[in-house]
Formats: structure tokens, C-alpha cells, sequence
């Protein structure tokens, strides 16, 4: 099942650490208010977000309540 998320109503479903989203642009230009977004998953390591968001085609990922950020 496939789910999204329109605006900023995507940080109710992410994670502590690092999440990966996928964005359905509704305009020409990124507005988070008004696209939509898919989660795809999460991590605590910047690195392991990295590579997780290059198996997923245009995924980003979004910083969410960080404590402690590690880069490794």
C-alpha cells in the first residue's frame, strides 16, 4: 500500500534522526506546504541516509528531531 502526506503535516509520521521522503512537486518549484510526501524509511546515521536515499529515484532526506547528530 502507498501512502503520501500533503505539507508539512509529514513531520507527525517521521522519526528521530535522518528520514528519507520521497516529494510529488504540485507546483514548478519544491513548496512544502503544498506537496505531497511519501516516507520511504529512517536512520540515526547521515551516511546510511545517504545511501539508502540513492536506491529510492528522487528521494531526499529530511532532518527531524536530532539530538546527538552523527555524520558516521
Amino acid at each position: 500500500m502507498l501512502w503520501s502526506v500533503r505539507g508539512n503535516n509529514i513531520t507527525q509520521y517521521l522519526k528521530p534522526g535522518y528520514n528519507i521522503v520521497r516529494r510529488f512537486q504540485r507546483e514548478e518549484t519544491p513548496n512544502d506546504k503544498l506537496d505531497c510526501f511519501m516516507w520511504l524509511g529512517s536512520t540515526n546515521n547521515l551516511d546510511a541516509a545517504k545511501k539508502l536515499c540513492k536506491k529510492h529515484k528522487d528521494a531526499e532526506i529530511i532532518k527531524h528531531k536530532l539530538k546527538n547528530p552523527k555524520s558516521s
